[in-house]
């Protein structure tokens, strides 16, 4: 996020605020401002709240806000107990995605989404250095990580995912500790979508849904 800024709304419950900014292959849009061509970049798109809060030992965690948890499903898609890994799910819209994976010897799970010639990456991953969440397309040579943080160590151990895609806009959250925020190049239609992994991975509990938008999330 850029520019983020915490919003108290009272009884101690904090949100975060920010902006999941343009990147380079928004001009492939043709965007324009007063007539011209627009190459700032400036601007975007604001975040779904994110609640702040502090865990025991003092660290500031963030979350998918517990009241937005309830409005963002206009309705189940597609759900399976243990859904089949490399294997088509179907074909989604603007979606909100819930899983758990059990995470043995591994290095990388990823909800995947292959969209206009290219497959793009909501992954949790181990790398040298440790673990990671990232939201990545290798087929975009411009841009082939939009986003990613360190998470810890390691990767092993139960894992929930909440994924929010709204064609360029993705945002991820996992365990109710980390959020992530990405712009990728997906900008209209629908996707394939996907599980895989390298390695020993269980994944439990699939939903996909319909994600609700500003004029129907109150209905």
């Amino acid at each position: 996020l850029c520019a983020a800024q915490l919003v108290d709304v009272g009884d101690g419950h904090w949100l975060m605020y920010g902006w999941i900014p343009k990147t380079s292959y928004t001009n492939t849009e043709e965007v324009y401002f007063n007539g011209e061509r627009d190459h700032g970049l400036w601007g975007g798109n604001i975040n779904v709240p994110r609640e702040v809060y502090q865990n025991e030992d003092g660290t500031l965690f963030t979350r998918l806000d517990g009241r937005m948890q309830q409005l963002l499903s206009r309705g189940k898609l597609f759900e399976a107990n243990q859904p089949e890994m490399g294997v088509s799910l179907g074909t989604f819209g603007r979606s909100y995605i819930t899983f758990e994976a059990e995470v043995g010897n591994a290095d990388k799970v990823s909800y995947t989404m292959q969209s206009a010639g290219k497959t793009y990456y909501i992954s949790l991953e181990q790398r040298k250095d440790g673990g990671y969440m990232s939201i990545s397309c290798p087929d975009d040579s411009g841009h082939p990580i939009a986003s990613e943080m360190y998470i810890g160590k390691t990767i092993q151990g139960t894992h929930n995912f909440r994924i929010l895609v709204d064609h360029s806009i993705v945002e991820f959250y996992m365990d109710d500790a980390y959020s992530l925020s990405a712009r990728i190049s997906m900008f209209d239609g629908d996707y394939e979508a996907s599980i895989v992994a390298d390695g020993d991975v269980e994944v439990r509990n699939l939903e996909i849904h319909k994600l609700a938008n500003q004029e129907d999330a109150y209905d």
